[in-house]
């Protein structure tokens, strides 16, 4: 998401592992399901926090420090095309996380930023056409 991010939308993502539940809320026709845990809030939480640096970054990823382990960046995300690592590793940190305390986290970010070949308005309008020919625009009067 982040290597063709065409809205500029600069996700902000967490990542934590652990058990969870898994629950089906509704009918046979139409349920929804959601995931439920302490993983779960320690990922959100995670996607809240803003790296620490003084250059400016696209995307970042934050994860609890003990889920980077011994991994290697090169190895996570790998270059393409023999273009220089967009990806940075930055060093653990304390943060406070809202009802979990201080935990250490890492993040990643990237550095470079994707421009798209054509602008968000000609986008727009393809995806318009699009919803068009498939019956699925419905404008109100």
């Amino acid at each position: 998401m982040a290597e063709n991010d065409v809205w500029s939308f600069r996700p902000h993502v967490g990542i934590a592992s652990g058990r969870v539940i898994i629950a089906y809320a509704g009918t046979p026709l139409k349920y929804n399901c959601s995931v439920f845990g302490a993983p779960v809030a320690l990922a959100s939480r995670c996607a809240g926090v803003k790296p620490k640096t003084d250059e400016p970054y696209s995307t970042a990823v934050v994860f609890p420090a003990t889920e980077w382990s011994e991994r290697n960046i090169d190895h996570v995300l790998p270059t393409v095309d023999s273009h220089p690592q967009a990806w940075e590793l930055l060093q653990p940190e304390s943060e406070p996380l809202k009802n979990i305390g201080d935990v250490e986290v890492r993040s990643i970010v990237r550095r470079g930023a994707w421009i798209p070949s054509t602008i968000a308005e000609d986008q727009v309008k393809r995806v318009l056409v699009q919803i068009k020919e498939r019956g699925r625009y419905w404008p109100s009067s």
